[in-house]
This record gives C-alpha cells, sequence and structure tokens, in this order.
C-alpha cells in the first residue's frame, strides 16, 4: 500500500465515524499535510453568492489563526472555481496561469495544489495545500489524492452547510 493509499484510508475512517464533518476537517488537513510534505493546508467553503462562508486553515498541526498568513491567491482560487479542474504546480510564481498574483509572490507559494469541492449544484469550495519552501514538492499522486478526497469530502459538507 502506497503512502497516499495509506492516507485515504486514515480519511475514509474518520469519514465514516464522523457525526460532524467540520469537527474532522483539523484532522483531515493534517494527515494530509504531514503525509504530502505540505507546510499549509485549508478548506473554503462558499455560500451562494460567493462569498466565504468556513475557513479552516492548519500549519504545524495548529489552526492559522492570521488571516494574513492563510490568505491563498485568487487567481487560484478562481482558476479551480471557473475551470472546475485541480491545480498542481511546481512553482506557482512561474505558471504563467499564477505569476501575476501578488498573494502568490508576496507569499513565495512554490508548490502547490488546489482542488475544487463540488456536487451536482457545482462548486462550493476548494482544498488546498502548499509549500512555501520546495518546488516541485507534489506530483500527479498528489494531485490525484486531493481530488479524490475532494470528491469524498464534497456531499457531507454540502449536507452541513444546508443544515446552517
Amino acid at each position: 500500500m502506497s503512502n497516499l493509499d495509506h492516507t485515504m484510508l486514515q480519511i475514509y475512517r474518520l469519514l465514516i465515524e464522523a457525526v460532524d464533518v467540520y469537527a474532522l476537517l483539523p484532522k483531515i488537513l493534517d494527515i494530509v499535510i504531514r503525509d504530502t510534505n505540505a507546510e499549509r493546508g485549508q478548506i473554503e467553503l462558499y455560500d451562494e453568492q460567493e462569498k466565504l462562508r468556513f475557513l479552516k486553515a492548519r500549519k504545524n498541526g495548529r489552526d492559522i489563526e492570521d488571516r494574513r498568513e492563510s490568505k491563498i491567491s485568487s487567481m487560484i482560487l478562481a482558476w479551480v472555481k471557473e475551470t472546475n479542474e485541480i491545480v498542481l504546480s511546481a512553482d506557482a510564481r512561474k505558471d504563467a496561469r499564477f505569476r501575476d498574483s501578488a498573494t502568490v509572490l508576496g507569499q513565495n507559494v512554490l508548490s502547490v495544489v488546489c482542488a475544487p469541492l463540488r456536487d451536482e449544484q457545482g462548486t462550493f469550495g476548494v482544498l488546498y495545500i502548499d509549500n512555501r519552501l520546495r518546488e516541485a514538492l507534489f506530483t500527479d499522486a498528489t494531485k490525484n489524492l486531493l481530488g479524490e478526497l475532494a470528491s469524498r469530502l464534497a456531499a457531507p459538507l454540502r449536507r452541513r452547510i444546508v443544515q446552517q
């Protein structure tokens, strides 16, 4: 079993036992960050007007409280929302899609993967990891992991949004 398969197995077990998916998000992000060697990870959820409704950002096993530290590029978010595709970039600063982003440049974002959280109603959030210290850290396997995880999280997260 590969490391990433082991990661998904751990997350599936958490989801099966979950009463409240929001309460699991820190654990899920910590597992993904640890197993992919990401520096930061976060989940953002949006309402129908695309306003931020929920944010969980993690680094080193702790919540990121400073919004400036958890800020991710609006260009990356817009690209994921518009294309409904997963972003994988070896160096976001040099990536033609994002090299003009003040956030990417200001935060020195190198390796990044960002997957849409979507269902039949459309994209309602993103799952994001990055590393600002190493280029080309993430692979297609990392991209597939985030895509699978986003797919598995979409239904319980949407249900939770509707319940609020």
